[in-house]
């Protein structure tokens, strides 16, 4: 899956979790990150920063190109993705073919 995200992303989990919510809200949220020492990679801190975008003190930051968000919704719906994303994969096969990597 390809990033559409400003900062790469390195790990196919924070990968997957970034992509879902708007990408304008979550390169504020990685930029705000980033300021704050946070990894603008990992989702965990990402996903703070969102939260964090509700509040007039953080969204009126000059590095907030997007403004205010409700960050609870694009931060519940990637955990509601997840969560149905793992149960589908107890049903699912691993079909490696034998001998390979």
């Amino acid at each position: 899956m390809k990033s559409v995200l400003r900062i790469p992303v390195t790990d196919d989990s924070s990968r997957l979790q970034g992509s879902i919510p708007a990408a304008g809200h979550v390169e504020d949220a990685q930029r705000l990150a980033e300021a704050n020492k946070d990894d603008p990679r990992r989702w965990s801190d990402v996903s703070y920063w969102l939260l964090q975008k509700s509040k007039r003190e953080v969204y009126t930051k000059p590095m907030v190109r997007y403004g205010f968000s409700r960050g609870i919704e694009p931060v519940t719906y990637v955990a509601i993705i997840l969560d149905r994303f793992d149960h589908y994969k107890q049903f699912v096969v691993d079909r490696a073919l034998p001998g390979g990597p």
